[in-house]
């Protein structure tokens, strides 16, 4: 049946107008249809009870499950022994990256989490909170926990400490014969007497340690317990009756073919004193570093002189001097660092060599 001209027309405006409403349903709706959508798995981590003092990682998955990359940023976490860490960003739709978490848990037994956020662009979710928790319970019950020796002088030396060693809550049967402890320091000496229901550390401080600010640790280990490894620090300030100024040679920046001179002064030095260099690079052969030392009255003069060779790098090293007081049997150990950055002439040639002396007057 033909159309008439009326039912045409109405025919098209209908057409048009299913038309127009389709356009705009599609830029209303393309939003919608072509988005990030995220989802995390999962938002929270329950470590349980975990052995002490030990570090744990959480993992995250992110998934984008919308059709458009997902953006994710990191926030900072509420708790500074936290670290996390981004795979991967955007996410591309149907793929997923992963957040990890490291945390430590404290040194004693207590509960212990943290939380943090990320930002994404997905609009239903532009800000998520992950988090996570659990329970440091004791392995090893330590007394005490940390060598604060404070203020110590020389005369005191050598110095003792005791450090009880029990099982702690999460402890296995027959732990403490795995038990092996460690300390790098070679002021610190070490003695380990064990039992069956605890073990017994004696920490000396020797009396030939220099005089310094000692900043050390003591690694507890148990072998057959997952590695598991704990850390007593010991700090110390000791004194002595001797004072250096400045504590170090530091030569800075010498080129390469000059020579630089610092000097270092050791006060008070009575008559009778005596100083020795045990470190001594003038011994070295063609070493860079050559020491004089220039006893006076009232102090004692460490004189450096740094001939940089041709090769370009950083020189480092460590001076030790032992002095004896007049009428003491023990001598004092005193350290001093020396330090040079070598660098080459601007021009091909190699300057003449000369000695640059930058030494305050004395």
């Amino acid at each position: 049946m033909a159309l008439n001209a009326k039912n045409y027309t109405g025919y098209v405006l209908i057409v048009t107008a299913g038309l127009l409403c389709g356009v705009c349903l599609k830029i209303t709706l393309a939003p919608i249809w072509r988005r990030p959508a995220a989802f995390i798995q999962p938002a929270f981590v329950d470590f349980g009870e975990v052995p002490t003092a030990q570090v744990y990682t959480a993992v995250f998955k992110v998934q984008n499950r919308g059709t458009s990359p997902l953006d994710v940023t990191l926030l900072r976490a509420n708790c500074a022994c936290s670290i996390a860490e981004m795979c991967r960003s955007p996410i591309l739709p149907g793929q997923q990256s992963s957040i990890k978490v490291r945390i430590k848990a404290p040194e004693a037994q207590a509960h212990f989490g943290s939380e943090f956020a990320i930002k994404t662009n997905d609009p239903r979710n532009r800000r998520i909170t992950l988090k996570m928790h659990g329970k440091a319970v004791s392995v090893l019950n330590i007394a005490p926990v940390n060598l604060l020796l404070g203020d110590v002088h020389v005369t005191d030396l050598p110095l003792a400490k005791t450090v009880l060693i029990r099982p702690g809550r999460l402890s296995k049967p027959r732990m403490l014969e795995s038990l092996n402890v460690k300390c790098e320091h070679p002021a610190l000496d070490l003695s380990l007497t064990k039992t069956s229901k605890q073990a017994t550390l004696d920490v000396t401080l020797r009396s030939d340690v220099p005089l310094a600010v000692l900043r050390s640790n003591i690694s507890i280990t148990i072998a057959d317990y997952n590695d598991y490894t704990l850390n007593i620090p010991v700090v110390s300030h000791l004194r002595g009756d001797y004072d250096i100024h400045p504590a170090s040679l530091f030569f800075g920046k010498v080129t390469s073919g000059t020579s630089v001179t610092k000097q270092s002064v050791i006060t008070p030095f009575r008559i009778g004193d005596t100083i020795e260099l045990l470190s001594d690079q003038s011994e070295i052969p063609d070493s860079p570093l050559k020491v004089d030392i220039q006893p006076r009255t009232g102090s004692a003069l460490v004189r450096g002189t740094f001939s940089a060779p041709i090769t370009k790098g950083v020189f480092e090293t460590t001076l030790m001097l032992r002095l004896t007081p007049k009428d003491a049997t023990s001598p004092q150990y005193l350290q001093i660092p020396a330090v040079a950055i070598i660098t080459r002439p601007s021009t091909n040639q190699s300057p003449p060599i000369k000695t640059l002396d930058h030494s305050p007057p004395y």
